[in-house]
């Protein structure tokens, strides 16, 4: 019992250190350290995909409408940034938003339960399909 105590501690502690390193960029692409971490630790910690690629959005909706379709699902609080990319050509979205999430535990849920849905209230036959954002391969990307 007491091995597992110790193993849940520092798995948690290793997912803190994780945690810190995204929010504070330790390593860029390069492998390059920053906030005076050593080189090694930094090669150790793991990547995280916390962006979700939700497709398929009617082309009429707004970032509110968004914001109320993921609070309906109970993503209340479970994300902390999104991006609705406008068509200034057609006054709409282009149809697909990325949404990042704190954790990837909450990005691995709304990806199952968001797919295969419709927006109420919105006169569309689309239905959503998801998948996980890595972004552009060989460009930094920024989600914030």
């Amino acid at each position: 019992a007491e091995a597992a105590l110790r193993a849940a501690a520092e798995a948690k502690a290793e997912e803190q250190r994780a945690r810190k390193a995204t929010e504070v960029g330790v390593a860029d692409r390069e492998g390059s350290s920053a906030q005076g971490l050593s080189r090694p630790a930094v090669q150790k910690l793991p990547r995280r995909q916390t962006t979700l690629l939700l497709r398929h959005i009617p082309c009429r909706l707004r970032e509110a409408d968004l914001q109320d379709f993921l609070e309906s699902h109970g993503f209340e609080g479970t994300y902390y940034s999104i991006q609705l990319p406008l068509d200034h050509a057609t006054d709409g979205n282009k149809g697909f938003a990325l949404i990042t999430f704190w954790t990837v535990e909450d990005r691995n849920r709304a990806e199952v339960e968001l797919a295969g849905q419709k927006f109420p209230g919105v006169h569309s036959d689309k239905v959503t399909a998801t998948e996980v954002s890595h972004g552009k391969k060989g460009k930094k990307t920024k989600v914030a």
